[in-house]
């Protein structure tokens, strides 16, 4: 029974097409996860740093994937990012996720999703900058598996922990 099921499943998989996300899908998920987070009680800056980090790693993945394809563009990285930020935002912005905090709520005079965002952003571009630093003082090779994951969430983790103990997040 157990190998028939298996057998089922590596069938159905054969036949899947390939299937690609695109942004209002990437909005919708992120949305949720903003939506959840808030349920749940936990800060929108500490949400908004993963957000940003996902539509950074989004955009980048999406580069990465065009320029697979020979699709070049100048500037193709920083107009990938602008882009998904904006729309991003956009769509925030359409579902009251911004636009509606008081303003002592506030970061810097930022909304805190959008600070977090604006944050988890940064984070994720230095990290992996730092990644490739890594990778390149070891020859071309991670010095751990999963290098290039586990480099941006602890640096999000520790960036999120500091700004919680110092009293920013909350």
């Amino acid at each position: 029974m157990i190998a028939f099921f298996a057998f089922f499943i590596i069938f159905l998989l054969s036949l899947a097409q390939k299937s690609f996300a695109h942004c209002p899908l990437c909005v919708a998920a992120t949305g949720s996860v903003v939506a959840a987070s808030r349920v749940m009680g936990v800060d929108d800056a500490i949400t908004g740093t993963f957000a940003g980090a996902f539509i950074i790693s989004t955009a980048l993945w999406t580069d990465k994937m065009l320029s697979k394809r020979k699709v070049h563009l100048p500037l193709q990285p920083y107009l990938l990012s602008a882009l998904f930020i904006t729309m991003t935002f956009a769509g925030f912005y359409l579902f009251g996720f911004v636009g509606t905090e008081p303003g002592f709520l506030s970061i810097m005079g930022i909304e805190r999703l959008s600070f977090g965002i604006i944050a988890g952003s940064l984070i994720v571009l230095i990290s992996y900058e730092a990644h490739n630093f890594l990778r390149k003082s070891n020859s071309g090779r991670n010095h751990i598996p999963f290098q290039g994951i586990l480099v941006p969430i602890i640096a999000l983790v520790i960036f999120d922990v500091l700004m919680y103990v110092a009293g920013v997040f909350g």
